[in-house]
């Protein structure tokens, strides 16, 4: 982290979506009082979707909703 090239912005965004990933998985993998597993992986596609709503990331596509 200590050569990341991000505008100061850019790196907080970023940040915050691994720190929402990071979450995520905790909770998947039972790590977490709450929320639940299936919760966790709700949690990760929102950051990842969230991360593609801040950068330009060609090819990227987004995670659909499981109805």
């Amino acid at each position: 982290m200590a050569h990341c090239k991000l505008h100061p912005a850019a790196d907080a965004v970023l940040h915050a979506v691994i720190s929402e990933i990071g979450a995520g998985t905790e909770a998947m993998a039972g790590k977490a009082a709450t929320p639940h597993p299936a919760q966790g992986l709700e949690q990760v596609a929102k950051a990842l979707n969230d991360y593609a709503g801040h950068f330009n990331h060609p090819g990227f596509k987004p995670i659909r909703p499981v109805q």
